[in-house]
């Protein structure tokens, strides 16, 4: 018998103590993972959010179809890849024409 074998007599016995266990009461973590979502979502900072969306709007509006185009990319690739490109062509649209303006001076 070679020296790296293990025989059923050396294995180790004490399987059981190597589970992992789950924590005998969950009740006190949801109730301080409610209190600190309630914290963040206070009126204040919803007041806070209210009034960036009201002032940017274009942005607002912006977020809202990448977050939207984001998630269809799981479900509707095609329809997800198009409202990606088209909030990324509007907000760096001036970038991109003026790397394309640059462009030609390069190639010159």
């Amino acid at each position: 018998m070679a020296k790296d074998e293990i025989t059923p007599s050396e294995e180790p016995e004490d399987i059981e103590a190597e589970e992992i266990h789950e924590p005998e009461s969950n009740t006190k973590n949801d109730e301080s993972i409610k209190d600190k979502i309630s914290q963040k979502l206070n009126k204040e900072n919803m007041e806070n959010l209210y009034e960036y969306a009201k002032e940017n709007t274009l942005d607002t509006v912006g977020y809202v179809i990448l977050i939207v185009g984001l998630v269809l990319l799981f479900f509707l690739p095609f329809y997800g890849q198009i409202l990606v490109g088209v909030v990324a062509g509007f907000f760096f649209s001036d970038e991109l024409i003026r790397w394309a303006k640059k462009w030609q001076n390069f190639v010159d």
